[in-house]
């Protein structure tokens, strides 16, 4: 394979895979993206998935309740699993984001599909949680 540097900047993030042609793109410290060509073709084009396969994603929890200063309140869910797929959901509830959260991360936690979790409300901790292998 060939690295040539494709651009700079947060237009692509992380290590990816074409899947038309199997090129693979990966991020380096500075922000530099390079593009690897494949040799020789076919290529396979799943070489950057988990050997777990696409079902075995831990995905992550995240929780904030925002009083404002006008005092509405505002409050925000989203989630992560199955590969990196995202959720969110908005609340003008404290309460039905609790509960909403609450929900997600045991229906995340029972499938094993969890990382970590957090809920925040008032800017107070109400809620953290982190897998095993995610503990430091």
């Amino acid at each position: 394979m060939e690295a040539t540097p494709t651009g700079t900047g947060p237009a692509i993030r992380g290590d990816r895979q074409c899947e038309e042609r199997g090129r693979i793109y990966i991020e380096g410290p500075s922000g530099t993206v390079f593009g690897f060509k494949p040799e020789s073709t076919p290529t396979p084009t799943d070489l950057l998935r988990s050997v777990w396969g696409e079902e075995g994603w831990a995905g992550l929890v995240r929780g904030a309740w925002d009083p404002r200063r006008d005092g509405v309140g505002h409050g925000e869910l989203l989630w992560t699993e199955d590969a990196g797929e995202g959720h969110f959901e908005a609340f003008e509830d404290a309460d039905r984001l609790k509960q909403r959260y609450h929900e997600v991360f045991a229906d995340l936690h029972r499938r094993s599909l969890a990382r970590d979790a957090l809920l925040i409300i008032d800017a107070e901790t109400v809620h953290t949680w982190r897998s095993a292998d995610q503990a430091q």
